[in-house]
């Protein structure tokens, strides 16, 4: 029981099992030196001068392996008590993963479908597909967003104004036409980069737009669903608005642009 329970310790914590080497070094050196002891005693009656510095190391090594014992004592005592409860210190302590906060869009769209499922009718089924096609859409999109957000931040634009200034000003340096070539694909190619930025960032505030375009009109469907105009909306008005919706966050022709060739 002592062995699994040393195992399990080593299992759950890295520093434990390191602890736990301390101590059986301690242990076998300590061990060495008992058997040492008895030998020297026995064949010669006394023990020898050495014996006094070996013992004095061991005593420093022993003392300085105590910390490491105290603390696996008491996280045997803790795996005991976890046992008995049918658990682990980890798995006590590790706290729930907080849940993921939809964005407003996904947060309007969810309310439209529970409207629309509270309504009823035949044609439930198939509106609630069209909801959930721009949550799918809407997701798609928050993901190519950030996408961009972080190819286009502040700091890669720092980044990549550095490297167009330090290629012009190897490419002004070279004598050899060897390094001339070789300089001048780097700025071309540094300098390609820095025009698919510019154009990934107009892409960039379209699809902040077409987010902004989509929740309005999500909001402004929920409040004619919410005041009662569900009965005076009929489903083919209702089927339109939310196919407009769709194409509102459906866009891939933006994200196609930013492959095309240089504007």
């Amino acid at each position: 029981m002592r062995l699994r329970m040393d195992s399990r310790l080593e299992d759950d914590n890295p520093r434990d099992a390191a602890r736990m080497r301390v101590l059986r070094a301690v242990g076998g050196h300590f061990t060495g030196f008992f058997i040492t002891s008895v030998v020297m005693y026995a064949t010669q009656g006394h023990f020898p001068f050495w014996q006094a510095i070996w013992g004095a190391v061991l005593a420093v090594q022993a003392v300085g392996a105590i910390p490491a014992g105290v603390t696996l004592l008491r996280r045997r005592h803790e795996v005991q008590a976890a046992v008995g409860a049918g658990t682990t210190p980890n798995d006590a302590a590790s706290p729930a993963l907080p849940a993921r906060v939809l964005s407003p869009i996904e947060q309007e769209a969810a309310r439209v479908r529970t409207l629309i499922e509270k309504v009823g009718g035949p044609d439930t089924t198939g509106l609630i597909a069209e909801v959930d096609g721009i949550l799918k859409l809407t997701a798609d999109l928050e993901v190519r967003q950030a996408d961009l957000e972080e190819q286009t931040s502040d700091r890669e634009r720092a980044a990549l104004a550095t490297a167009v200034a330090d290629a012009r000003a190897r490419l002004e340096r070279a004598d050899l036409d060897q390094d001339r070539r070789l300089f001048e694909r780097q700025l071309e190619v540094v300098q390609g980069r820095e025009e698919a930025i510019v154009k990934a960032v107009r892409v960039l505030e379209r699809l902040r737009v077409r987010r902004e375009v989509a929740e309005h009109q999500l909001k402004q469907l929920r409040l004619d669903l919410s005041r009662g105009a569900a009965t005076g909306l009929d489903v083919p008005e209702l089927s339109s608005r939310l196919q407009f919706i769709r194409y509102e966050v459906d866009a891939r022709e933006e994200v196609k642009e930013i492959g095309a060739g240089r504007a």
